[in-house]
């Protein structure tokens, strides 16, 4: 019998509890009659997921000197970005060192590490950094 240390298996039940939920909204989504595009989580993986922030369609996206950055529309109850200090309407503009444009830049951002965060954000234009961890 294989044994599994406390952390991988949180992280593995995270991961599922993430994916099963993204396949829940989904189907609420369709059922309201909404487009692929208007759904909060849809392009979300599940690591991506697992931090608990939420976009809004359209309006998450803000220009602050002619640069793109994505806001955030909702925090997701218990999750690390919101017991990590992240706010509605924080505005993202880096995680881990690399600029957060658009969505998929941070979809990409928080696939592409491991377990700790550095999320720089501007709220009321103040620029503060949060230092997060996933699992």
């Amino acid at each position: 019998t294989e044994r599994l240390d406390w952390r991988t298996f949180f992280s593995h039940i995270q991961r599922e509890t993430a994916a099963a939920s993204m396949e829940v909204e989904k189907a609420e989504a369709k059922a309201q009659g909404k487009a692929q595009g208007e759904s909060a989580v849809l392009h979300h993986t599940p690591k991506a997921y697992a931090l608990g922030l939420v976009f809004g369609a359209a309006a998450a996206e803000v220009v602050i000197d002619g640069k793109k950055h994505v806001a955030v529309a909702q925090l997701r109850k218990d999750y690390p970005a919101e017991r990590g200090g992240l706010e509605v309407n924080d505005i993202l503009l880096d995680i881990n060192g690399r600029g957060i444009r658009s969505k998929q830049d941070y979809i990409e951002a928080i696939d592409g590490t491991s377990r700790s965060l550095e999320i720089k954000i501007l709220r009321n234009n103040e620029i503060l950094v949060k230092k997060i961890d996933l699992y």
